[in-house]
């Protein structure tokens, strides 16, 4: 019968798993400052608001250009819930 209790997990998966959770949302977020980027170059403009509540913050953007929503975004999804 085989041991299991001593196996080892290989450090090369380990370690490319490390490094594509750091660089994936490096790469996500560098895509949308680009978008947002390209959407303030191309002069989008328009009347967008945006609203948020919870038990002890809330927040109003109003009239804001489309590509603030990139940044917003992307600090948002920075915060764990």
């Amino acid at each position: 019968m085989h041991n299991l209790s001593g196996r080892r997990t290989n450090p090369n998966l380990v370690l490319c798993f490390h490094f594509l959770l750091k660089i994936v949302p490096m790469i996500f977020s560098g895509m949308s400052i680009y978008l947002g980027y390209d959407l303030f170059i191309l002069g989008v403009t328009g009347e967008a608001s945006l609203n948020l509540e919870s038990k002890s913050v809330s927040g109003q953007l109003l009239n804001a250009a489309p590509g603030l929503f990139f940044a917003v975004g992307v600090l948002l999804a920075s915060f764990p819930p």
